[in-house]
C-alpha cells in the first residue's frame, strides 16, 4: 500500500512535539520529532551540484527518486500516514511540491519571547551540560544565550531565528494553499477544537483522540541535546499559565520579531482561528 506524506514544521518550543504525540493516537497515523530527512534530501540535491561530473551521473529525475526512495525506506515499517517533522520544510516547499504535489504542512508557532523564555527555563533545569543548542558554548547570562538563539552571535547560526525565516518564507511561498498554521496557545487551550480542523485541512476521516492521555518522553534525543525534558509532553493537554523568567528589555526587543501578530497581511493563509462559535470549521483562509 502506498503512502501518504505529510509534513510538521514550525517554531522550536510551539508544539512540534505536542502535535506529533497527538496525532500518533490514530492507528493509520506515524509521526515523530525531527530527524535527518530532510538533511538527506539536501545533500543529495547539494552534493550532486557540487560534485564534478555527478550533474550528468544523476539526473533531476534521478534525484527525485533517490530523495523519495528515502521516504520509503525510511517509512518502510510505518503507518500508512506519515508525518515528518522537521523546522527546515518551511523552506523546502518547492521540492515538497515536485516530491509530493498532494502534500499537506501543518506548521506550529508561538510567540518568540515565550519560546526564548522557555529555551531559558530549560537551561535552568539542565546547568550541569553545555548544549548543542548554543553551539557549545559556556554562555553566562540570558543575553548570550537569547543572542545566540537570534543568530546575533557573530559566526553562528540562530536555533530560533533559522526556524523564524523559514516560516516567513514558507507564507509568501507559491504552495501555501498546501500550508496550515496553528498557534501554540491555541493548541493548548482548545485541543478539541484544532484536532478537527487539521483533520479536515488533511482530508483524514476523524479519529477520537483522548487529550487526557498523551503523556511522552523523548529521553534518547534529549539526552544527545544535553537538555533533559526538550521533548517531554505531560499527559494531559492544556494551558498552563506561569510568569515570565525573560528580563523586560528583552521581552521588548524580541517581541516585534512575532511578525504575524503586528499588522501582518494573512489573507490566502490557511489559519486554524477559535472564536466565540466553537463549532470546528474549516482552517480560516484569511
Amino acid at each position: 500500500m502506498s503512502k501518504t506524506y505529510n509534513f510538521i514544521s514550525g517554531m522550536p518550543r510551539s508544539g512540534t512535539t505536542l502535535l506529533s504525540t497527538i496525532l500518533n493516537q490514530n492507528p493509520r497515523f506515524t509521526a515523530g520529532i525531527s530527524d535527518p530527512l530532510e538533511m538527506y534530501a539536501g545533500s543529495i540535491i547539494r552534493d550532486t551540484n557540487t560534485a564534478a561530473g555527478m550533474d550528468a551521473a544523476v539526473p533531476i529525475e534521478k534525484r527525485k527518486e533517490l530523495i523519495k526512495g528515502l521516504f520509503d525506506t525510511f517509512y518502510s515499517d510505518a503507518n500508512e500516514v506519515c508525518f515528518n517533522t522537521n523546522r527546515g520544510w518551511c523552506a523546502d516547499t518547492t521540492l515538497l511540491k515536485s516530491l509530493y504535489p498532494n502534500f499537506k504542512m501543518i506548521v506550529c508557532l508561538r510567540d518568540v519571547p515565550w519560546i526564548l523564555d522557555s529555551f531559558e527555563q530549560l537551561n535552568a533545569k539542565n546547568p550541569y551540560t553545555v548544549k548543542p543548542l548554543y553551539h557549545h558554548q559556556m554562555l553566562g547570562t540570558v543575553y548570550e544565550r537569547c543572542g545566540m538563539l537570534m543568530g546575533n552571535m557573530p559566526n553562528f547560526g540562530g536555533y530560533v531565528a533559522g526556524p523564524l525565516a523559514n516560516v516567513k518564507q514558507s507564507m509568501f511561498c507559491n504552495e501555501r494553499q498546501h500550508i496550515c498554521y496553528v498557534e501554540y496557545d491555541t493548541l493548548v487551550k482548545y485541543p478539541q477544537l484544532v484536532l478537527p480542523q487539521i483533520y479536515q485541512f488533511l482530508d483524514e476521516p476523524w479519529y477520537e483522540h483522548d487529550f487526557n492521555n498523551v503523556e511522552a518522553s523523548y529521553d534518547e534525543f534529549d539526552e544527545q541535546t544535553k537538555i533533559i525534558g526538550l521533548h517531554t509532553v505531560r499527559k494531559k493537554v492544556e494551558f498552563k499559565q506561569r510568569p515570565s523568567i525573560l528580563p523586560t528589555d528583552l521581552w521588548q526587543q524580541y517581541e516585534p520579531t512575532t511578525f504575524w501578530k503586528y499588522n501582518f497581511d494573512k489573507r490566502g493563509l490557511n489559519w486554524i482561528q477559535i472564536n466565540n462559535n466553537t463549532r470546528p470549521s474549516m482552517p480560516k483562509q484569511l
